[in-house]
């Protein structure tokens, strides 16, 4: 019989409890790894949550911090302009300080040239008065000298008539003696014939003599008065020659008393255009405005009588803050070296003219324009908004009849005018005063005073604001139409 080997069995009861017990340790894995991954899935999507809410806080963050920093880049570059326009303002002081010290100087070397002129005119007027002088001498001698000449001339006149009355007689004489003689001649020839005559030939030879003798004589006598007579026309040749002398002589004198009298005005003229100069120079640095640079021939002064120009703030008045607007206008006109031609236009609402003549230039007088303003503006009572649009839109009007700059005085941002949206109650204040403020800096910009025209200077003079975003505004208003902006103090 064939013995059979039995199969092993591969499980046996043994097997079989591991194999429950290991089933059981898996499932009871799987269930512990099923409860843990429902708790992760839990997790999971509590940590989905809550990443889903940090990243929104993120974006939040992200976008304050974007806020936070555009915020800082704003506030810095406010910083930035703030401590260029402090640098600026230090280098306008510097550069007026500079500008004192020269007018200063040139008052002095003003001053010196002026003494040196008073001096130089004293030494002239000395000297006119010394060559008055010599030229009355002058004059007294040639009068004296011409009454001479006269003298000489007549006593020449009677000398010669002298001699030829003398030549005559000596002519007659010289005749007498032919005429004895040729009668001697006859006598002699005919003595024979004419005794009679013979008792004549005594008297006849004395008569001849005395005849020849007196004929000597007159010959003597010419030659006497001819000698006398060329003395007398060398006399009156000297004389005349010391008279023409004597006339170039006052003819050089009056020339150079003349050129004196001509040196001397051309140096009042001088001295007149020296005063005139320094008195300007001393009123320019009186009354220097600092911070702007002071030009302008025909210039249109816009100056805000809104409510506010009473006021601090909404709530502080400020009795003095008018008055000083107008003493800070008048102290501004006072300054222009160049003003001719002026117009003030106040502006709340609408456009005012306090001094009248609307659309034509006023002609400005140094010594009473800048009281009369003063006085006009004085009897007004500023009150209403801000339309600075209506006003620098009248201040252009001027354009075509020479206007050169602008001098803008305002204490705050515009509150009316265009520039505002269709329906325009829906926002704030800020946004309203922010809409119109740049309505107007772009139509300046653009319109009225646009390249490619002749520029108007426009400068800006702020009082007493409380927000940097009024002297940003007319800082930027000033800048982009080649002026220059300046703060006053508060109160």
């Amino acid at each position: 019989m064939t013995r059979r080997h039995r199969i092993p069995t591969i499980f046996n009861i043994y097997m079989v409890d591991v194999l429950c017990c290991a089933l059981g340790c898996v499932i009871l894995m799987w269930l512990l790894n099923l409860h843990e991954s429902k708790r992760g899935a839990d997790a999971a999507t509590l940590t989905q949550q809550e990443l889903e809410r940090v990243r929104a806080r993120l974006e939040e963050a992200s976008r304050q911090l974007h806020e936070t920093k555009e915020a800082v880049r704003s506030t810095a570059k406010k910083l930035q302009r703030s401590e260029e326009e402090r640098l600026r303002q230090s280098e306008r002081a510097d550069t007026a300080e500079k500008e004192r010290d020269a007018l200063q100087k040139e008052m002095a070397e003003a001053l010196a040239r002026l003494a040196e002129l008073n001096k130089a005119l004293a030494a002239l007027q000395s000297d006119k008065k010394a060559v008055e002088k010599e030229l009355a001498l002058k004059t007294k001698d040639l009068d004296a000298l011409a009454k001479e000449l006269a003298s000489a001339v007549e006593r020449s006149k009677r000398l010669q008539a002298s001699l030829a009355e003398k030549e005559k007689m000596a002519a007659n004489a010289a005749q007498t003696a032919d005429d004895l003689a040729g009668r001697l001649r006859l006598a002699d020839t005919k003595i024979k014939e004419l005794a009679e005559l013979a008792r004549l030939v005594p008297d006849l030879k004395k008569q001849l003599k005395v005849s020849q003798e007196e004929a000597r004589e007159l010959e003597k006598e010419a030659a006497a008065l001819r000698k006398e007579l060329l003395g007398a026309n060398l006399s009156a040749k000297d004389i005349e020659k010391a008279y023409l002398k004597m006339l170039k002589e006052v003819a050089e004198r009056n020339k150079q008393l003349a050129d004196a009298d001509k040196r001397i005005a051309n140096l009042l003229g001088e001295k007149r255009s020296l005063v005139e100069l320094l008195q300007r120079t001393r009123l320019a640095a009186e009354n220097r405005f600092a911070g702007i640079e002071l030009t302008g021939k025909n210039v249109v002064f816009l100056v805000d009588m809104s409510g506010s120009m009473e006021l601090v703030d909404e709530r502080t008045p400020a009795a003095d803050k008018w008055p000083k607007v107008q003493q800070a206008l008048a102290k501004v006109m006072s300054s222009l070296p160049d003003l001719e031609q002026y117009q003030v236009i106040l502006f709340s609402d609408k456009p005012f003219f306090p001094l009248g003549q609307q659309g034509r230039w006023l002609k400005f007088e140094p010594n009473t324009t800048p009281q009369q303003v003063v006085k006009a503006m004085s009897l007004i009572k500023p009150k209403g908004a801000t339309n600075m649009y209506a006003a620098l839109e009248a201040a252009f009007t001027y354009r075509n009849q020479g206007l050169d700059t602008i001098y803008l005085f305002s204490d705050g941002l515009p509150s009316a005018g265009p520039g505002l949206p269709a329906e325009p109650t829906n926002i704030t204040e800020s946004e309203r005063t922010a809409l119109l403020s740049r309505h107007v800096r772009h139509t300046l910009l653009n319109v009225w005073n646009r390249p490619g025209m002749r520029r108007v200077r426009v400068n800006a003079v702020g009082f007493f604001y409380e927000s940097p975003e009024v002297g940003a505004f007319l800082w930027a208003l000033a800048r982009e139409n080649e002026g220059s902006f300046v703060g006053m103090s508060k109160p």
